[in-house]
């Protein structure tokens, strides 16, 4: 059996526990299960993706279900609207369909099929949903395209989306006022969004990889890291760094990879988000949330950066174990040291199975194997 830890920000149910407080501790979700008269925190089936919105949140399984929870004033959960708000998490039966991936905007949600056909929910007022200039709301799941090839790769940000398909294609739409689509044909443009997927052309090829900040993309190809979009980042920087980078990801307004035995961050540091905590000894893993990361290794959990919702725990369970630059007593001030957790601090020391973490907006998520 599995079950999935979270924490931080709460005030819509978005961390699936049947109560609206922030939550400074890890604390198990709740799953409404079929068969069962009552929520349980144990499920059956392997987490593979966890997606975050600005106030809800999806859970896709290995079985291909999708369980969601939080604000749902739009539909953004993929639960009828007449449901303002889903307290503990519920399978999503709108569509009768098994699913293969899932991402979050700020207000809505996608749901991609195996047979590629990928919906949207929610309310997107800059082209986020991607079904047109006349369609700002859909309170249930409507079909945004079929994609003629796998996806490879489905992410969203607070206003864009981007698909990497099979056959090497991006594919984007939403927000495009700073440039974070790439390069974009005039008449395709309206009220400074994409309102339907469009093919991509950022003139770099073939690319590996990409991920999505508030208003940036990020992409790898075999000459480094390429910007596009409004970012404080030193690109220059960025791409001599980032030659040999194993892994990368992005909080809102900062850039993170992989190096060897370390991570290496660039953007904005105003809550302690770019990681210089010391190198890690042995294999090691992370993610990043909104503004926050979270690092795994040897089974603990680390956590860095903005916890001003809790998302980063409670400074009375740090632990400074694995090498770290600084240290709890860097920071003096009790207010500060609340918000900005410029250190790593221990978020999850339990003794059962890590299978997986995942970083939300100001939430933290820690899937365990009981």
């Amino acid at each position: 059996m599995y079950q999935v830890l979270a924490c931080g920000s709460n005030g819509n149910y978005q961390l699936g526990q049947d109560d609206d407080e922030d939550q400074r501790a890890l604390r198990p979700c709740l799953f409404h299960v079929e068969g069962e008269p009552q929520p349980t925190t144990s499920i059956q089936h392997k987490p593979r993706k966890i997606a975050c919105g600005g106030n809800h949140t999806l859970i896709l399984f290995e079985n291909g279900d999708v369980f969601s929870c939080g604000d749902n004033e739009f539909g953004q959960t993929g639960h009828p609207e007449s449901e303002s708000v889903v307290a503990a998490f519920k399978r999503v039966t709108s569509i009768q369909h098994k699913f293969i991936d899932i991402s979050c905007g700020w207000d809505y949600s996608f749901l991609l099929t195996e047979g590629n056909d990928l919906f949207a929910c929610g309310k997107g007022l800059k082209g986020e949903l991607g079904l047109g200039i006349h369609v700002l709301q859909a309170t249930k799941p409507h079909l945004v395209t079929r994609f003629d090839a796998g996806v490879r790769k489905l992410k969203t940000a607070v206003n864009h989306t981007i698909v990497q398909t099979s056959n090497n294609k991006l594919y984007g739409w939403g927000n495009c006022r700073k440039g974070q689509l790439g390069n974009i044909e005039g008449s395709l443009i309206k009220k400074g969004a994409i309102w339907q997927p469009t093919e991509l052309d950022f003139e770099i090829s073939p690319i590996v990889t990409f991920e999505l900040g508030r208003e940036f993309t990020v992409l790898s190809s075999s000459d480094g890291l390429h910007l596009f979009g409004k970012s404080n980042t030193d690109v220059q920087e960025l791409r001599r760094e980032a030659a040999n980078a194993e892994l990368i990801d992005a909080m809102w307004s900062s850039i993170h990879f992989k190096s060897h035995h370390t991570i290496k961050s660039f953007g904005t540091n105003t809550h302690g988000q770019l990681y210089d905590y010391g190198s890690i000894s042995g294999d090691f893993e992370f993610v990043v949330g909104s503004e926050h990361g979270l690092l795994k290794s040897e089974n603990k959990v680390y956590a860095w950066g903005w916890g001003e919702h809790g998302n980063c725990g409670d400074v009375k369970n740090n632990n400074t174990a694995i090498g770290l630059s600084s240290s709890i007593d860097d920071a003096t001030d009790d207010g500060l040291r609340s918000i900005t957790f410029n250190y790593l601090n221990v978020l999850y020391d339990g003794s059962e199975e890590v299978i997986m973490i995942a970083g939300g907006c100001a939430t933290s998520w820690v899937a365990i194997y009981t």
